[in-house]
């Protein structure tokens, strides 16, 4: 009983201390913004647009964010920044639904695929396009800021490198499980997860962020500083792994 009263009273002062943190901080010094859902009417939402194209690869455009690789301005498959493209199994080159189904690469030891056959983005867009690392899924984490908003009718993030510039991450929408829709979304890292089934890979997730009677931000910064993992922006963001029998978004990356 005693460990259990502890336990209650640790995560009540957590939870304070979180309250107190968010509201001392301006806005602007925050990397992270959210929009809810219930902030704003559906015909209301504060659209919002990325910045400027910095150039283009084999026909497929970037965004030069200040990060180790430039970004990508859709997902594989897509034609608008706004559409999610298509969804993928891990280090395969078949689009899929969000059904799940046998996967070539469960049970495979793999290294990184990146730029390899398995490569998604590589097969499809040509060098020298490639899916990212896992270490450059956490760059947007660590180095941007992210704003929940529309974009072309489309819910998703708005992701603000350190130079200012932005790419936009819609939310997922499968044609099987219209439920799922605009409740966020996942894309795929060429890492693979290491483990005795080899059957798990890096992804980003990124969730809608909690519902709040108005626009809010909080500090990366102070979860850190409370004890959360670099990469862990409470419930709404994260680099985690995935079974590779689910199927994800691809958003490709270049070297220049």
């Amino acid at each position: 009983m005693k460990t259990f009263m502890r336990t209650i009273m640790t995560l009540a002062v957590l939870l304070i201390s979180l309250e107190n943190s968010f509201a001392a901080w301006p806005g602007e010094a925050w990397p992270y913004e959210a929009w809810p859902d219930d902030a704003w009417p559906d015909d209301a939402w504060p659209e919002k647009t990325t910045t400027t194209v910095s150039g283009s690869v084999n026909g497929h455009e970037y965004v030069d964010l200040g990060l180790s690789v430039k970004w990508a301005t859709c997902n594989v498959g897509a034609e608008l920044p706004s559409d999610n493209g298509n969804h993928y199994f891990w280090g395969e080159t078949a689009p899929q639904a969000k059904e799940w189904r046998k996967c070539q690469t469960v049970g495979m030891e793999l290294d990184d695929i990146g730029g390899t056959s398995r490569d998604i983005a590589r097969v499809k867009w040509g060098k020298p396009w490639r899916m990212p690392t896992e270490g450059e899924i956490r760059e947007l984490l660590d180095l941007c800021k992210w704003c929940w908003t529309k974009v072309n009718g489309h819910k998703g993030y708005i992701v603000t490198g350190p130079n200012g510039n932005s790419i936009f991450l819609p939310s997922v929408v499968y044609e099987s499980q219209q439920d799922c829709e605009e409740g966020g979304g996942s894309i795929w890292s060429s890492t693979p997860y290491k483990n005795e089934e080899n059957n798990s890979a890096y992804e980003l997730c990124f969730i809608r962020p909690l519902c709040a009677s108005v626009p809010y931000v909080y500090s990366f910064d102070d979860l850190k500083g409370l004890g959360f993992e670099s990469t862990y922006f409470g419930p709404s963001l994260s680099v985690s792994y995935r079974r590779r029998d689910i199927a994800l978004c691809v958003r490709p990356v270049v070297d220049l």
